[in-house]
């Protein structure tokens, strides 16, 4: 084979790396807009939704809680299919906790895992954040609202 076969098949092949790469990018980043979509729609009914990404190009998982009985979980997947499930929750933990996120000593991360809450309680007090943080450390700050809610995870099988 030829000097310039070679090089056109290099060529060829890491073209076509570049595109797969330009549509996983393109996909994510309409993934990300159909769960915002989703979040925003939450908490506009409910007074509440959370938001958990997985890394950068990963899996969306947005919750909310209809009642003190009942969760709505979806999920965005890689594809951008969207399934609901409606999950059986006990616990009213959203009325009874202070509407503040502990001071958490952890590594900022970027390009990973994103957690956003935003809720509303009954006060008319709100809670918007998102956290970036290394999600392993996150997980050891089992205090108030984080507390509740990465025990709500790992309930509802988030992660």
């Amino acid at each position: 084979m030829s000097i310039g076969i070679k090089t056109f098949f290099i060529v060829f092949v890491l073209l076509l790396v570049g595109c797969k790469t330009t549509i996983n990018m393109k996909t994510e980043k309409q993934n990300g807009k159909k769960a915002e979509r989703i979040f925003t729609a939450n908490f506009a009914k409910n007074g509440n939704a959370f938001l958990y990404s997985v890394g950068t190009i990963g899996v969306k998982y947005i919750w909310t809680h209809l009642n003190d009985k009942e969760l709505l979980l979806t999920v965005v997947n890689l594809n951008g299919k969207v399934e609901k499930k409606q999950i059986n929750f006990k616990g009213d933990w959203l009325a009874s906790t202070n509407l503040s996120i502990p001071k958490v000593d952890c590594p900022i991360i970027i390009d990973g895992s994103v957690l956003k809450i935003k809720i509303k309680n009954q006060k008319g007090e709100m809670l918007d954040e998102t956290l970036l943080y290394e999600f392993v450390c996150l997980s050891d700050h089992k205090e108030g609202i984080l507390g509740h809610l990465l025990n709500e995870m790992d309930q509802i099988k988030i992660r």
